[in-house]
């Protein structure tokens, strides 16, 4: 279920170390199988790597049994990728124990190219830079060099700043409101997006996954961006295509999908609006 980002990395670190990238089969109705992942994991085990929440289906992942079941078997480090989650869930990492957690600042409603890696102290300081440049040492000779402290060794060169001041205010702006309304809200809209689609006799509701965000459907015989275009002109923004998931793609035995994303933005009119644009692109094909 994971994103290519959270895919590609490894398969390079692998094709560097003589690693092997293991996958976890999905489960029933688009879910983490634990009881695979048990199986899979042993002292062999050095990076197990998860999303918070599938950007395809909403799939949320049982993280922190994901975290018990690793720390019981072996001393891998557990990285999440909270690019989907981060906004839909508060989340403690301390509660949730993993070692690294990372997640893109434009899910938050900032601008893209900022991030944030969280990183156990420990870890951090044990890793050595990853890449070399300006502001991230203390001293240079040629005879050697001393990198700066936390965060300062691993943020080489000029700073993102105007991104960086971007996301705060975004995180600022958002802790204005109570996550728990801001999801009911978003839950409403996915679940009249599910009734209104479910009466459209053509349209196949993909890993429907009640409280998400999105909601994933292809169309009989349709290609999924024809299906889009034709949203499209009628001013409904959707995202069509593999998603950056070929993988998931592949297990769900489809080529790609219609992906429609709810946001603390859109409105039930917004929706209607959707569903009516869905009927009569479904009426002209």
């Amino acid at each position: 279920m994971e994103h290519h980002a959270n895919i590609v990395p490894w398969q390079i670190v692998a094709e560097q170390t003589g690693a092997k990238v293991v996958k976890v089969p999905i489960g029933e109705q688009c879910q983490f199988d634990l009881t695979a992942f048990d199986s899979l994991i042993n002292s062999n085990t050095k990076i197990v790597a998860v999303a918070q929440v599938t950007n395809v289906t909403g799939t949320a992942l049982p993280i922190k049994d994901i975290v018990a079941m690793t720390r019981a078997k072996c001393q891998a480090i557990v990285i999440v990728d909270g690019a989907q989650g981060i906004v839909h869930q508060p989340t403690d990492v301390q509660d949730l124990d993993a070692d690294f957690y990372v997640f893109s600042g434009h899910k938050l409603y900032a601008p893209a190219g900022i991030g944030v890696l969280y990183g156990k102290l420990a870890i951090l300081e044990a890793m050595p830079p990853w890449h070399g440049g300006g502001k991230m040492v203390e001293k240079v000779s040629f005879e050697g060099t001393t990198f700066s402290q936390l965060p300062g060794k691993f943020e080489a060169g000029t700073p993102n700043v105007a991104g960086a001041l971007a996301l705060a205010c975004s995180i600022e702006w958002l802790d204005q409101y109570p996550n728990s309304e801001l999801e009911q809200h978003i839950h409403q809209l996915q679940q009249l997006a599910f009734d209104g689609l479910s009466q459209l006799d053509d349209i196949e509701i993909i890993g429907f996954q009640p409280g998400a965000s999105v909601i994933t459907f292809v169309m009989d015989g349709v290609h999924h961006q024809d299906l889009a275009t034709l949203l499209d002109q009628q001013n409904i923004a959707v995202r069509a295509g593999h998603h950056c998931a070929h993988p998931l793609m592949d297990a769900l035995g489809v080529k790609g999908t219609v992906r429609a994303s709810f946001a603390i933005y859109n409105s039930v009119e917004d929706v209607e609006r959707f569903v009516a644009a869905v009927k009569k692109a479904v009426d002209m094909l």
